[in-house]
């Protein structure tokens, strides 16, 4: 589930795997699995990847997501 938001709300945003990696110090390749529930999401950048994102961290743990990301932080 988290996975899942993570790309849907990063796609929302029309940023890139690779944007959203090397902004958290990362490989694409280590991102890609994250967002493909190959790798566990560290809880530790889940306040940068909400910065990044512009979201609330809160909305990486919703059941459910449509694709107009709407919990913007301002």
């Amino acid at each position: 589930m988290i996975n899942k938001n993570i790309k849907t709300i990063r796609q929302s945003k029309g940023l890139t795997q690779k944007f959203v990696a090397e902004q958290l110090g990362m490989s694409q390749m280590q991102y890609h699995r994250i967002e493909n529930g190959r790798a566990k999401l560290d809880a530790n950048i889940i306040p940068e990847l909400s910065r990044i994102l512009n979201v609330k961290p809160a909305i990486f743990f919703k059941d459910s997501l449509t694709e107009n990301v709407s919990e913007e932080v301002n």
